[in-house]
């Protein structure tokens, strides 16, 4: 875990660093530089996380991936919601979630109201495994600001695992 999660920093590294150097003139605001054209976004992306509420402290996730975007149209627009329309989408091959193991019973109504039918017990919870994909990604990036770009976007995405 500790050299993936070295290698991790190192590809963030070289992906933020080698974006870092973008051309910009002198008096232009950082997001006017970007809005400029319609340029493609790319990245590498890491989440993690852990639960901290109520009885989920057991729970953790872990995801790596990467975001590729490309800006569709010119920036249209006044005012707050001046902006221009983006597709992208992302993939993370690797998808990591821990849950904590714990023992289940399955019971089912019978024809009698009294009285279950139950199987088990049988565990549930473990280490799951597993693919993300959002292969569409539409989103509005509101050009307004100068130094900050908000955006508003809806997705469609796939989840694949396996315990």
């Amino acid at each position: 875990m500790r050299k993936l999660f070295g290698v991790a920093t190192a590809m963030f590294a070289m992906v933020t660093g080698a974006q870092g150097h973008a051309q910009m003139m002198p008096q232009e605001a950082p997001v006017q530089a970007v809005t400029s054209g319609t340029p493609w976004e790319y990245g590498v992306l890491f989440q993690g996380g852990k639960g901290f509420t109520q009885n989920r402290d057991g729970f953790k996730f872990f995801m790596a991936g990467a975001h590729v975007g490309k800006v569709l149209t010119p920036v249209y627009g006044k005012g707050v919601l001046r902006g221009n329309f983006e597709y992208a989408g992302e993939i993370f091959p690797y998808w990591q979630s821990n849950t904590p193991k714990f023992q289940r019973y399955n019971c089912v109504a019978t024809p009698n109201p009294i009285v279950l039918d139950c199987a088990g017990p049988y565990t549930v919870g473990g280490t799951y495994h597993g693919v993300s994909i959002t292969p569409i990604i539409l989103r509005w990036n509101f050009t307004h600001g100068k130094r900050i770009m908000p955006w508003v976007a809806g997705r469609w995405w796939r989840a694949l695992d396996e315990p």
